[in-house]
């Protein structure tokens, strides 16, 4: 398992059902963000537009945060 350091814009996160997506900076993949990787970062949610560092892995069917590094941006956070 390979994890690497990329930097994305939250899309949309729906903090009742425990997900969202990010699009990473770079290339445009969209990556799962789950609500583990939020409450490991001490965050109930986060506001679409927020720009993270985060440590992804590849998931059974995409990529997925597994650590959030940094938050920048609209710093909508809850």
């Amino acid at each position: 398992m390979t994890v690497e350091l990329r930097t994305g814009q939250v899309l949309w996160y729906d903090a009742s059902r425990g997900y969202g997506l990010l699009r990473e900076v770079n290339n445009g993949t969209e990556v799962f963000l789950t609500k583990d990787a939020l409450d490991a970062f001490g965050l109930t949610g986060v506001n679409s537009g927020t720009e993270m560092d985060f440590d992804a892995i590849e998931g059974t069917s995409s990529m997925k945060v597994v650590t959030i590094k940094r938050l920048s941006g609209n710093q909508g956070l809850h």
